[in-house]
């Protein structure tokens, strides 16, 4: 068990969005604006999208839990201490507001307590949709609108997230994939207009029984009416390589 590093000291390199451009892209047609790409945590290299580790040896983990540790720490309720911060319990927040984000939402088995799971060769991921201005989901009506894998976790008001194997020996070695919460991602916290205080939601995902030893190509899909997949573009979806020793 590792002690987390201070968010204002760990490496802190955001997830990749567009909103800061979004002005210059305002009045083009743009794949970017119609569909969000998606972020994950740890994310070390961004030159490479493996993810390596030796269960059980903390040192060779500790710099992916810090990872993740360090990108959730501006969710912590203090870091959401703000007058526009709204709890939406029952639903959207006011016009003008936005919604706080609980990380009680990720469970009790991904925290730092327990190392993100990397101790047990168990590890957690974090994905996050890039921020796109003004971008609205269209939701799903019926879970049969859905892939079948994830229609027993559909519900309307989310867009439901299935990880898998990119090819058939990835499939077979991927193990079985947990989803907190297992909704997806609340569509709630749509649209971003650049508000104060605003959080994206976040989903984590666990792996609980990957084959060690094999490089496991993993792809996770989010779904709405208007996300379109793209392999190329990545569009909606992530592909990042996990390998544990």
């Amino acid at each position: 068990m590792t002690t987390p590093v201070p968010y204002e000291q760990a490496v802190n390199r955001e997830l990749v969005t567009i909103d800061e451009i979004y002005p210059r892209l305002q009045n083009q047609s743009s794949a970017l604006r119609e569909s969000p790409g998606m972020g994950y945590r740890p994310l070390m290299d961004h030159e490479s999208s493996l993810v390596r580790f030796i269960q059980g040896k903390p040192g060779t983990y500790k710099p992916h839990t810090d990872s993740v540790q360090a990108f959730l720490d501006q969710y912590e309720k203090p870091n959401q201490n703000s007058e526009n911060v709204h709890e939406c319990q029952d639903g959207p927040p006011p016009p003008g507001k936005v919604c706080y984000f609980n990380l009680d939402l990720l469970g009790n088995d991904c925290t730092w307590q327990n190392d993100y799971g990397f101790d047990e060769g168990k590890p957690c991921f974090v994905l996050k949709l890039n921020k796109i201005y003004g971008w609205i989901p269209q939701e799903h009506k019926s879970a049969n609108e859905v892939p079948e894998p994830i229609r027993e976790r559909f519900r309307p008001d989310h867009m439901p997230v299935y990880c898998e194997g990119e090819g058939p020996l990835d499939k077979e070695n991927i193990g079985n994939v947990t989803y907190l919460p297992p909704e997806g991602f609340p569509l709630k916290y749509y649209p971003y207009l650049n508000q104060e205080g605003y959080r994206a939601p976040i989903v984590m995902v666990k792996f609980e029984n990957i084959t060690n030893g094999m490089v496991i190509n993993v792809i996770c899909r989010t779904y709405a009416k208007n996300i379109k997949h793209n392999r190329n573009d990545q569009l909606g979806s992530v592909l990042f390589s996990l390998l544990v020793d």
